[in-house]
C-alpha cells in the first residue's frame, strides 16, 4: 500500500461542480420538465450494528436503505409541494388504518451529475417513497423559501 502524503493528495483532481437535474414519475410532466433542486442528498448504503452481549463487541446486524432529499423552491400557490403533500396523502388513509403497497406507492425517479462541461458524469435512476415530513425554511425578510422533501430509495442503480 502507496503512503499517503501530502503530495499525493494535492495530485487528486477533486469534483468541483455539482449541477443536478432531478427527475420524478408525475411531477415533471405536470410541471413541464421541473427540475429546480436548489440542493440533494443522497445517502447511499449503510449498515447497522449491535453489541453482542456484555463483551462490547459488534458485529453488523443489517443495513439500511438508501435515501434521497430534495430541496427545491416552489411558486407562490405551492403546486410542487402540494405534488408531493397529496402523493404522501394517498399513501395512507387518514384514519392510518389503509395503506398502499411500497410497489404502489412508489415513482421512479431519474438524477443526473453534470460536469461543467454539461457531459453526465452519474446517474442514479430507481424508484422511491415519501419518507418523514416536507420542511419549510424562510423568514420574514423576504428571501426565497426553500422546501425540502426526503425520499426512501426501494429500487435503484447507481451508474458511477
Amino acid at each position: 500500500m502507496k503512503k499517503i502524503t501530502i503530495e499525493r493528495i494535492r495530485t487528486v483532481q477533486w469534483d468541483k461542480s455539482n449541477k443536478w437535474e432531478f427527475e420524478l414519475e408525475g411531477l415533471n410532466e405536470k410541471f413541464g420538465g421541473w427540475t429546480s433542486t436548489t440542493s440533494l442528498e443522497i445517502g447511499f448504503f449503510g449498515v447497522t450494528t449491535e453489541a453482542l452481549g456484555s463483551t462490547g463487541t459488534e458485529y453488523i446486524s443489517g443495513h439500511t436503505y438508501p435515501t434521497l432529499t430534495i430541496s427545491y423552491v416552489d411558486s407562490e400557490d405551492l403546486k410542487i409541494t402540494q405534488f408531493f403533500t397529496k402523493w404522501m396523502q394517498d399513501c395512507v388513509s387518514e384514519d392510518g388504518y389503509e395503506v398502499e403497497t411500497v410497489a404502489d406507492a412508489a415513482k421512479d425517479f431519474n438524477v443526473f451529475k453534470t460536469l461543467s462541461t454539461n457531459e453526465t458524469k452519474h446517474t442514479w435512476q430507481g424508484k422511491v417513497i415519501p419518507s418523514g415530513n416536507i420542511t419549510y425554511t424562510g423568514d420574514s425578510d423576504g428571501s426565497v423559501p426553500i422546501y425540502q422533501v426526503n425520499f426512501m430509495v426501494v429500487a435503484g442503480s447507481l451508474k458511477w
